[in-house]
């Protein structure tokens, strides 16, 4: 084969590489939906990790948007926590899910989720926790 159509497929093949290492971060929930500022409580699905450096990056979103933290009954609303991680040269965060749940409804008021594709990149876990808070500031969640 001659080398011009070699390099070319290569480069072609490599472009579709790099291209598929995305990292999706999504939002939804109605303008003003965690607008009051009640205690909240923070969980963590059974099957998953909880990630220390993941609740920390949560709590100090929470807190630097005037949350305050609680345990058990005190807390109006529900934060909870589902992530997923992969290995491959080292670990890396698959997935991150934050649920806000009203804990006297049990409806859902804010969802937010982060998706890793297969061609993944290694984000730091407070990072994507920011990046999802930011996420939710741009939809006005937290605006009265």
């Amino acid at each position: 084969m001659n080398a011009r159509p070699l390099l070319l497929v290569t480069t072609l093949l490599c472009s579709l590489a790099f291209a598929s290492c995305t990292q999706t971060f999504h939002a939804h929930a109605a303008k003003g939906a965690l607008a009051k500022r009640e205690p909240v409580s923070i969980f963590v699905h059974d099957d998953d990790s909880g990630d220390e450096e993941c609740l920390v990056a949560i709590h100090n979103a929470l807190h630097a948007r005037g949350f305050p933290v609680a345990r058990g009954k005190s807390s109006k609303l529900e934060v909870k926590m589902s992530d997923t991680w992969r290995w491959d040269w080292s670990m890396y965060l698959k997935k991150l899910d934050i649920e806000f749940i009203d804990t006297k409804t049990g409806q859902q008021k804010a969802h937010a989720h982060y998706h890793n594709s297969l061609w993944h990149k290694y984000p730091s876990r407070t990072w994507v926790v920011q990046k999802l808070f930011h996420e939710l500031d741009q939809q006005g969640v937290f605006q009265k």
